[in-house]
């Protein structure tokens, strides 16, 4: 029995379009094609195309998956070499959430007593993370990390302080603004007044809508 591209497409949840760019790396090809451009497919394929999927669920990339299929390496060892990739992934966010982590501390009191800890997870990981982004996104992803940490240099204690008091300002403002119902589309000089919320938290009522500036309870 034959299928279009279409029925595989609704049976199988791959697009058509993703169907013909697996044909036109190796991985599925169609049992044939019409005259017309229809491509067909039957049992083996449909078999094949089950096996991609389930490569592709467990992690490997398009490559990995058509040196599987090509037998030029079995799956047991592709999965090996996959799962060595995910835990030096593993650890490399467990030194970035360490650092985030003490990053959160710090910003809490908006002081940074030790600059050199403060970044610590990141500078130490950098060389990584800029060979990790090369490799996936290209030369001008790495280009750009380069000057992400050439932005950093030079930045003093004080620097540190000043930027983790801006940070923390602008969040308590964001909450302000939020807490208060203003719309996205509000002018800027619309945030509420602390008398004006606190008025209107005691009487259980909402703050106007900006008029031009918050005045009253509702």
């Amino acid at each position: 029995m034959r299928y279009s591209i279409s029925q595989v497409a609704k049976a199988s949840g791959v697009s058509a379009r993703m169907l013909r760019h697996y044909d036109a790396l190796g991985l599925l090809t169609p049992a044939s094609v019409a005259a017309n451009g229809y491509r067909w497919y039957s049992r083996p394929e449909l078999l094949r195309l089950q096996r991609i999927l389930l490569l592709r669920r467990l992690g490997l990339g398009l490559a990995e998956i058509g040196a599987v299929l090509g037998d030029q390496v079995d799956e047991a060892a592709a999965l090996r070499g996959h799962l060595a990739q995910l835990e030096d992934e593993r650890r490399r966010l467990d030194r970035v959430i360490a650092t985030v982590e003490e990053t959160i501390a710090d910003l809490g009191h908006a002081r940074i007593g030790d600059p050199d800890r403060f970044f610590a997870g990141l500078r130490k990981d950098g060389a990584a993370m800029r060979q990790s982004y090369r490799e996936t996104f290209g030369e001008g992803a790495a280009a750009a990390f380069d000057v992400a940490q050439a932005a950093q240099h030079g930045l003093s204690a004080a620097d540190y302080e000043h930027a983790a008091a801006q940070g923390a300002a602008l969040f308590r403002r964001l909450a302000a603004v939020m807490r208060s119902g203003a719309a996205p589309e509000d002018p800027p000089h619309s945030t509420p007044s602390p008398n004006t919320t606190s008025r209107c938290a005691a009487s259980g009522s909402r703050p106007p809508r900006p008029t031009p500036r918050w005045a009253g309870c509702t």
